[in-house]
């Protein structure tokens, strides 16, 4: 992709107004020693779905799910300069999925983190840090996952840098689950620059490029459906964000977040076919290993396709100066997907594949919980203080396609759409956050997503989630 076309979708997340001098309060940037502090977490969770979906479709819905997890956090300074870190998560978790005639139980002991970090320079806060890491930034838009990685960090009073190399891989755990051929091989290269001109003003600047070379299966050959990996991509992203505060003069505070990325690269495409013929045996059969083979999938040549994609999102915050402990939010997001006149490529956007969306809460909603791909995502929340420390959020999304033509949808629950249809539905969500004694954190929240004309059938369908957790923190 040249820069005549990265140029212009960078800057149409810059805002044209809104640039009175202001204060705003700021997030801290992650430095050596909040990340060096030692504790113990214990999180209690239960998750539930209520629905009318046909089997088909609910079979990705938990009803009921049940975790339980013991964190132990330790940081160890080796020396002056040398620090380490251990994660180790005690996790039991039961789930039942729809249709399931029974509950799914794992239990396991798992090794989140783990990594040494060298601290240099003390006038830019540098360290180097290596081992198995959380990559994270403050939404989760563009990552937030553990990764093989070797990170440099910095920061400065009015800045922030961090680059790095990874690799995914699973977390060790004590009964490891079979490995996802799709999972295997994957390279990621990112960075993030922060700078906060001044106090109202804040520029982020994130970029990531993704290898992935798990796919690599000779055509024309057998391959088991097991080892089979269909996808393959060599992918890069670059975004621009940009957060703006104002106060009236009657104590209005305002907040613009803007953020704008673009993705380019090849997708690669591999198809495994299999074989659903019954292998019937002729009486001349030697019932040779290759005659054995036969009902193996076949493997075809790669495909690839070019990848032109953008993203966007505005989001507008105000807290009024009389209630000066609620905030309501207005936000548009869009993903851009491939149109039919496109004459050749890919214009379906998609997230980096490290991301959550859920840092402090599910970004693009908690029922569907997309990933921002053919996708335009209208939301309204409200939130706050109310009875002291208890913190509410009543969140509406309403959901359309970028492009009707593009059947894509990337969420958690898998749906048949309505190809006829530009609309997806709406979700409403109501969150508490309280704290009945010293150190435990309750949160509850309950969520309905009303699928409008998204079904395949044309009816209009609902699902609900609640959802409760306790963390206490020793």
């Amino acid at each position: 992709m040249n820069t005549m076309t990265i140029i212009p979708t960078l800057l149409f997340a810059v805002p044209l107004a809104l640039t009175s001098t202001s204060c705003w309060s700021e997030e801290d940037d992650e430095d050596a020693e909040s990340a060096h502090e030692s504790e113990t977490v214990l999180t209690l969770s239960y998750e539930s779905h209520r629905h009318a979906l046909s089997a088909d479709d609910a079979e990705d819905l938990v009803s009921p799910a049940f975790t339980a997890e013991l964190e132990f956090r330790r940081s160890y300074r080796v020396s002056q300069v040398l620090v380490g870190l251990v994660d180790i998560d005690l996790i039991s978790e039961q789930q039942k999925f729809e249709g399931d005639l029974q509950s799914d139980v794992d239990n396991r002991a798992v090794l989140e983190e783990y990594w040494l970090q060298w601290s240099g320079n003390t006038d830019t806060n540098t360290s180097l840090r290596i081992g198995r890491q959380n990559i994270t930034d403050d939404e989760g838009w563009w990552w937030d996952e553990e990764l093989d990685a070797v990170t440099l960090r910095g920061h400065t009073e009015r800045s922030f840098h961090m680059v790095g190399l990874g690799r995914s891989s699973d977390a060790p755990r004590s009964n490891p689950a079979p490995r996802d051929p799709e999972l295997d091989s994957i390279y990621w290269l990112f960075g993030h620059l922060r700078i906060r001109p001044s106090e109202w003003t804040q520029w982020d600047v994130h970029l990531t490029a993704r290898q992935d070379r798990s796919s690599r299966h000779q055509p024309a050959r057998h391959q088991t459906s097991v080892n089979a990996d269909s996808s393959d991509d060599g992918l890069a992203w670059i975004g621009l964000q940009l957060r703006q505060a104002h106060v009236t003069n009657r104590g209005h505070r305002f907040e613009l977040q803007s953020r704008g990325a673009w993705m380019g690269g090849t997708l690669r495409t591999q198809a495994v076919e299999d074989d659903d013929s019954p292998d019937v045996e002729s009486p001349d059969s030697d019932n040779t290993d290759d005659d054995d083979q036969e009902n193996q999938p076949d493997v075809a040549p790669v495909d690839s396709v070019s990848a032109n994609a953008w993203a966007f999102s505005v989001w507008l915050h105000w807290t009024p100066q009389q209630l000066s402990n609620h905030t309501l939010s207005l936000g548009y997001s869009i993903g851009s997907g491939t149109d039919l006149g496109q004459a050749e490529g890919s214009g379906t956007f998609r997230q980096t594949g490290l991301h959550s969306n859920e840092i402090d809460h599910h970004y693009y909603g908690e029922v569907l919980d997309p990933e921002l791909s053919n996708l335009r995502i209208a939301t309204i929340q409200l939130r706050g203080h109310i009875f002291g420390s208890t913190r509410y959020a009543l969140t509406h999304h309403r959901y359309s396609r970028d492009s009707l033509h593009d059947d894509t949808l990337e969420a958690e629950i898998d749906l048949d759409l309505n190809t006829g249809d530009r609309r997806l539905g709406h979700e409403t969500r109501l969150s508490l956050e309280f704290e009945p004694i010293d150190g435990l954190q309750t949160e509850l929240s309950i969520a309905r997503l009303i699928t409008g004309e998204l079904m395949d059938s044309g009816q209009r369908e609902s699902i609900d989630r609640i959802a409760v957790e306790l963390t206490y923190e020793f």
